[in-house]
């Protein structure tokens, strides 16, 4: 009997565990390891995660970048065009040097 109500026990632990590292993790997105918030406030204004991805070479993991938009676009090229405020941000996983970069 004691076994019974330890396993049940022990499942509504986890459970309990499982929901709240959810709920820790809510309002964030991941790449590559990175984490960055769903949204971000700049000048005032609330700006959105559009896009984010992790850049490699070979088979190491270099970059993660994101971009903010205050209004989501169509296409690429909406995006590039409209006067808006927008956030790139890069997150360096390795050392590198600006002349590897460009």
């Amino acid at each position: 009997m004691r076994t019974l109500a330890g396993r049940i026990g022990a499942r509504w632990l986890v459970l309990g565990m499982v929901l709240a590292v959810g709920t820790a993790q809510a309002g964030q997105k991941q790449v590559g390891g990175v984490d960055m918030p769903d949204s971000l406030t700049l000048q005032g204004r609330r700006i959105a995660l559009a896009h984010m991805q992790l850049q490699k070479r070979l088979f190491f993991k270099v970059y993660v970048w994101s971009l903010y938009l205050e209004n989501q676009p169509r296409s690429a090229s909406e995006a590039i065009a409209s006067n808006s405020v927008k956030r790139l941000h890069f997150r360096f996983l390795r050392n590198i040097s600006r002349e590897q970069l460009v």
